[in-house]
């Protein structure tokens, strides 16, 4: 039987690779942290119930109830088990076109270090541009945002399962297709793709978390969750420079108000 596993998982396309590691990524997560949120909620009074809590970066309403779990889990697997798949078809069958089937490179190929940090250093430039400048449309565009990203903004203290709470267009055209078009642009290498995918699903399910651990420093998403005007892209490279990157501990000190 796992031979039988290794050949099916080794005669997937890169495409279908990658959501398969990006489901395992994710579902691992974001369950992971819904557990320690469940004994923040439930076991306030223990040890361990009260350290999460004080990690917490909005404690008194990041804890949400069985019910607001369940609608973020369901719209979660409608992206992930259903559209997911969807797009990983569209990618082989279309996106793939964006770089010559001749050159495309294949896991047979030779992983080049050099190369693929040359890759991986333009996929995260392309990410963080696509998705603060989409990113900051939704906001920008009254109808859009009404429309479709307000779905995403229902948690002001979002939990990490969250990350995957969108509309469709959203999910699409913000959160995919900036990793994707990285990817077909620099023609990475597979295994810099699903090494790629990986930190992009690791990182977000950490934005999302609505914990900040000491090791890990400021959580700067958590922040756009509940001021919505800072704080913008992936990595803080493009508010840095475009003068939308605010930091959490200076936001909190000042007491600004919310909007949105």
């Amino acid at each position: 039987s796992d031979m039988l596993f290794d050949n099916s998982f080794a005669d997937l396309t890169p495409s279908l690779k990658r959501l398969c590691i990006g489901n395992v990524l994710f579902w691992s997560l974001s369950t992971t942290f819904l557990v320690l949120d469940l004994i923040a909620r439930d076991r306030p009074d223990t040890r361990i119930g009260r350290r999460l809590r004080s990690c917490k970066l909005q404690p008194e309403k990041s804890l949400l109830s069985n019910a607001e779990y369940a609608d973020i889990a369901l719209v979660a697997a409608f992206n992930m088990f259903l559209l997911s798949p969807l797009l990983a078809w569209v990618d082989q069958k279309y996106l793939s076109q964006l770089v010559d089937d001749q050159d495309a490179l294949s896991e047979a190929d030779a992983w080049v270090p050099l190369r693929e940090v040359g890759c991986i250093v333009g996929c995260l430039l392309v990410l963080d541009i696509w998705f603060y400048f989409t990113h900051l449309l939704f906001h920008k565009s009254t109808w859009l945002y009404k429309t479709v990203h307000k779905m995403h903004h229902k948690w002001t203290a979002p939990c990490s399962m969250t990350a995957i709470y969108a509309h469709p267009i959203e999910f699409i055209f913000s959160n995919v297709l900036g990793i994707e078009v990285g990817l077909k642009l620099t023609n990475a290498h597979p295994y810099t793709a699903y090494a790629f995918y990986s930190y992009v699903l690791i990182s977000t399910c950490w934005d999302h978390s609505g914990y900040r651990f000491v090791w890990f420093g400021e959580n700067d998403h958590d922040m756009h969750h509940e001021f919505f005007q800072y704080n913008y892209g992936a990595s803080g490279l493009m508010d840095h420079l475009c003068g939308t990157w605010k930091s959490p501990s200076l936001i909190k000190r000042r007491g600004e108000k919310k909007t949105g």
